[in-house]
């Protein structure tokens, strides 16, 4: 039985909440503060700490740790919300001793499919800015955005690697991160974005997935650590 590794699992939180990674990348560690729904990131530079969001000047020249935010309906999908005036009149019944009506049945929020198959034509949907579409491209870096925290998906699902590993032209071999962990590399065929997802393979061996982390333009981002905060700056 495969089952996910729970070290990193960040279970629903909101879209602006605040997640620390330790990283690495290229070799070198640092810690970088993103919100899960990637509109904005924070680190450190030369002791001062950079906030900077999608949408401010500074976006343009920001290494972000995923170049494309993920705004995934059916990973992240909205939670239902009463309207204001259902607020207001919920509000009003309670304050006049008048008995509220029974709530409303909420409708199931939407799923992604389980198949491999499926599930990559779904993932390959979302636009994540790769220039070369072919080999599943957009799919992957979904993956490795969730996968690395953004989007908020509840859990690591062992369906997400058998999708992967149904790529057309993916490889599979054994590597040895920049950490020192023995790696599972999954290696794809796009040209751009990311061509490697990392899964620890020693774990996996014991029926374990735990993700490491990606390659994009050949150099390769692990993630160390992650944790949800309050703010920008606060360590876990």
């Amino acid at each position: 039985m495969i089952r996910p590794s729970s070290t990193t699992k960040i279970n629903y939180v909101a879209p602006g909440q605040w997640l620390y990674r330790k990283i690495s990348v290229g070799g070198t560690d640092q810690e970088i503060w993103a919100t899960a729904d990637d509109s904005a990131q924070a680190q450190y530079v030369n002791g001062t700490l950079e906030v900077c969001r999608r949408t401010d000047p500074c976006a343009a020249s920001q290494q972000w740790l995923m170049p494309a935010g993920p705004s995934y309906s059916l990973i992240y999908p909205p939670y239902p919300r009463l309207a204001k005036a259902e607020v207001r009149q919920h509000n009003y019944d309670v304050l006049h001793h008048i008995k509220p009506p029974k709530p409303a049945t909420v409708k199931p929020l939407p799923t992604l499919p389980s198949l491999p198959q499926p599930l990559l034509d779904k993932l390959n949907t979302y636009g994540t800015g790769c220039a070369d579409v072919a080999g599943d491209c957009n799919a992957v870096n979904v993956a490795a955005n969730v996968l690395t925290g953004y989007g908020n998906y509840p859990y690591l699902d062992s369906s997400w690697f058998l999708a992967l590993a149904d790529v057309p032209g993916v490889s599979v071999q054994q590597v040895t991160d920049a950490a020192g962990n023995h790696d599972m590399a999954l290696t794809f065929p796009a040209q751009d974005g990311v061509t490697t997802i990392c899964v620890n393979a020693s774990l996996l061996s014991a029926g374990t997935i735990k993700y490491e982390g990606y390659v994009r333009d050949g150099r390769q981002t692990l993630v160390l650590n992650q944790a949800p905060v309050s703010g920008p700056g606060v360590q876990p």
